[in-house]
């Protein structure tokens, strides 16, 4: 995630490969939580993922996130502007 200068990146270092497979991923945003890798969370086909590559939390109580805002667009697995911001990677 990235807006107004808030970061939030998780990055597993899982590989999924088989094109032909059902995954279920769930992804957890709670600002307010004073423990950082608290903030964000994914899991996957149940299962919490513990292991990234690259984890970065936000700010506490950041509220600038365009979570369920309308006029906004919330893209998972993108890389806005290729600085590597923005990235919630399967």
């Amino acid at each position: 995630m990235y807006h107004s200068g808030d970061v939030g990146i998780l990055k597993t270092q899982r590989k999924f490969e088989d094109p032909t497979a059902w995954t279920h991923g769930v992804f957890v945003y709670d600002s307010a939580n004073a423990t950082a890798a608290d903030r964000m969370k994914m899991y996957i086909n149940g299962v919490q993922e513990t292991s990234f590559s690259t984890e970065t939390y936000p700010t506490q109580d950041v509220t600038t996130m365009p979570w369920n805002i309308s006029g906004y667009t919330v893209s998972l697995g993108a890389n806005f502007g290729g600085g590597g911001f923005g990235t919630i990677t399967l």
